[in-house]
């Protein structure tokens, strides 16, 4: 191959590369500044850029964002019904008023009162709490997770949710396969064959297709009966009760919610 040749083929090469990255860039909706930055990254690494696009700059489709901001909430608009009769009882200002009309409206977040609130900051006393709740749940059990370890608190909460869901109460569970190193069938398999409904966040069949290092799931939030709440920063694993080597003991924050409040 002449000098000549090669050079008209890189040239061929890196216009198609441009071409192709303007498409992929301005496919969907993005922001000047975003834009900009997968131009750069996509024209400059002809071809490695592409692979580093796939893993951190596809946006997920407006269908699926659709999809999800759509969906009903459990028992919103009875506690949205139930915000206004409590409210009647108590006495606002006009900038109180805005402020929970703003927030209602903007993001269906309502205001709940005569709540209970517990803090926990270590694992142990954390698990301990979640379990007797789940243990004590007559309707529905909801779990959201970014990591749930296959492990020995993972399996144990895991074969309580089984027991729960063999009586018959609703038990679901969401994880991100990311966080928790692996989808993990055999840890779930049993709950599901219960009933009980596992899924994890954002994932399909063909997981190469649909993974995405840039959306991931880090929610930790359990819903019991709509009336019993936990959120924070403890995952579900041996790590978070101090069992790690490489972190040690494991300091945390977990809230719990008794009220209305476990519905928002």
């Amino acid at each position: 191959m002449s000098v000549q040749t090669f050079f008209y083929a890189m040239v061929f090469i890196l216009l198609v590369n441009a071409i192709l990255s303007t498409i992929t860039v301005f496919w969907s909706k993005r922001d000047v500044s975003t834009i900009w930055a997968w131009l750069l990254v996509l024209i400059l690494l002809p071809g490695l850029g592409f692979v580093i696009f796939w893993f951190f700059g596809r946006r997920i489709s407006d269908k699926q964002i659709f999809d999800l901001t759509s969906q009903t909430l459990v028992n919103q608009e009875l506690a949205k019904q139930r915000q206004k009769m409590s409210i009647k009882d108590i006495t606002l200002d006009s900038r109180q008023q805005q402020i929970i009309n703003l927030l209602q409206n903007t993001d269906d977040s309502f205001l709940s009162l005569g709540n209970l609130t517990q803090p926990f900051f270590e694992g142990e006393a954390f698990f301990e709490d979640l379990i007797s709740e789940i243990k004590k749940a007559r309707h529905s059990i909801h779990l959201e997770f970014f990591t749930i370890f296959d492990d020995q608190i993972g399996n144990e909460v895991v074969n309580i949710l089984t027991e729960k869901a063999l009586s018959g109460v609703e038990v679901r569970v969401v994880f991100d396969q990311f966080g928790s190193k692996g989808r993990h069938k055999k840890l779930y398999k049993k709950l599901v064959e219960a009933g009980g409904e596992v899924y994890p966040f954002l994932m399909r069949p063909f997981q190469l297709l649909t993974f995405r290092i840039n959306f991931r799931l880090h929610r930790k939030i359990v819903v019991i009966d709509g009336k019993v709440g936990y959120i924070g920063g403890f995952n579900i694993g041996d790590m978070y009760l101090g069992k790690s080597k490489k972190f040690g003991h494991w300091r945390d924050t977990q809230l719990k919610l008794i009220g209305e409040a476990a519905l928002s």
